[in-house]
């Protein structure tokens, strides 16, 4: 009974022995764990909303608004168009082309200066009718002879202005003209070289 506890006893401790090997091996090297060295560095101060709010206010550039000049409306006034010519006006045109009715003749326009007194008109005209001779007898016809009267009453540039159609009757009243020459002198009033008339002799006699 003894041995049979003794070799019992040995053989537990012959089993210890071999798993106590086994779990830890003499040549295995033992290993250490690898130190770090850290150094502590402080974390930056975190600003809050409304202080990056206001730095961004400050760095945006101001932008300065001008305010516009309203200038005063000019006042528009319309222009009645003149339809009469004024006084000044038409007594210009007046003294440049009157008119003047002939008897027996017909009517005569002047260009020029003013003739103060119908005097002198009143000798030419009558000059001019002692020569006119109606070779047509007839009323119907009519024509415009223009001459230029000097100032020493010598006749220059006569010429059929509009004619009448009869070449007789033309000619007649351009000798009319022609036969009168020299006319008495241009008046000491008027102021211009010549006196230009535009005679219409209307077929009467």
């Amino acid at each position: 009974m003894k041995r049979e506890i003794l070799t019992s006893a040995v053989g537990h401790v012959i089993i210890l022995g071999s798993l106590l090997l086994l779990s830890s091996p003499l040549d295995k090297p033992r290993t250490y764990p690898t130190i770090h060295q850290v150094s502590l560095v402080s974390l930056p101060k975190i600003q809050t909303k409304s202080a990056q709010t206001k730095t961004i206010e400050e760095t945006k550039p101001k932008v300065m608004v001008q305010q516009e000049k309203v200038l005063p409306k000019k006042t528009i006034q319309k222009q009645t168009p003149q339809l009469e010519p004024q006084p000044q006006e038409a007594e210009k045109k007046e003294e440049e082309t009157p008119s003047q009715q002939i008897e027996g003749l017909g009517e005569a326009t002047f260009e020029g200066g003013k003739l103060e007194s119908p005097y002198y008109a009143g000798i030419v005209f009558a000059k001019i009718k002692s020569m006119w001779r109606n070779p047509v007898r007839t009323t119907t016809l009519q024509v415009t002879v223009v001459f230029r009267i000097q100032r020493d009453g010598q006749v220059t540039g006569a010429e059929i202005e509009v004619p009448s159609g009869n070449s007789l009757y033309d000619q007649a009243a351009l000798r009319a003209v022609l036969s009168a020459s020299p006319l008495p002198a241009l008046p000491t009033h008027y102021a211009g070289n010549d006196l230009t008339v535009h005679l219409n002799f209307v077929g009467v006699q």
